[in-house]
């Protein structure tokens, strides 16, 4: 894999003569994270599953920022951004928690961890580093699940605050045209922040708000 991903960019900067923005938003294990399979205990687990969320999160963004970087310090100029989440310790105590949502925690506490530390060294070279966290994201897949759940679960997971990919790519946008955005390298950035910031909306027209804050979940 990191020779695929050193070959993909070194082809970007071949035909487009630089690279100047890289958003990661590649993630893995989804594809068994609802199968009853999960609920069993870890020494039941097949040993893919670590790969299957691990390499393909944090392994995947921690390759393809090196490979983004080396081209963009070139230029003393770049942003890096890693589509995350947060990390809420605490936010569902009262669930038994699977080995799926270990994965979870791990995945995405490497990923914003990496994007606090690589960005000490991307700074000095001028290149931007920042974790963006969209809220409840209004994809294909979600939106064929919530279909089945019902109008009941469509309430109870507040899917009125859910949001399209591209508000989350408006935000990629609007940071990229930021001749400042080297003051944000190392943040954890929320769309819905960053759609108050610069104005941006969704694609109906509508800014939505902080998905966490509004269940209570963030200050």
């Amino acid at each position: 894999m990191p020779a695929q991903v050193d070959d993909l960019f070194a082809r970007v900067a071949r035909e487009a003569g630089r690279v100047d923005v890289l958003a990661c938003a590649v993630w893995g294990g989804n594809e068994r994270y609802l199968e009853p399979a999960w609920k069993h205990p870890f020494w039941e687990q097949p040993p893919i599953a670590w790969s299957e969320s691990l390499d393909a999160g944090p392994l995947a963004f921690w390759l393809a920022a090196r490979a983004a970087a080396r081209r963009m310090v070139r230029s003393r100029r770049g942003l890096i951004v890693a589509v995350t989440e947060p990390v809420l310790e605490n936010a569902f105590e009262d669930q038994v928690p699977t080995l799926a949502d270990t994965f979870w925690h791990l995945g995405h506490y490497a990923i914003n961890r990496l994007v606090r530390d690589l960005a000490k060294d991307a700074r000095a070279a001028g290149v931007a580093i920042v974790g963006l966290m969209p809220g409840f994201m209004r994809t294909e897949r979600v939106e064929r699940h919530m279909q089945t759940l019902g109008e009941e679960a469509r309430r109870q997971y507040r899917y009125d605050l859910a949001e399209s990919p591209e508000y989350a790519g408006r935000a990629v946008a609007a940071l990229a045209a930021d001749p400042q955005v080297l003051a944000k390298t190392g943040a954890l950035l929320y769309v819905a922040d960053l759609a108050d910031e610069y104005g941006f909306t969704d694609v109906d027209g509508r800014r939505v708000g902080n998905f966490y804050r509004a269940l209570g979940l963030v200050p």
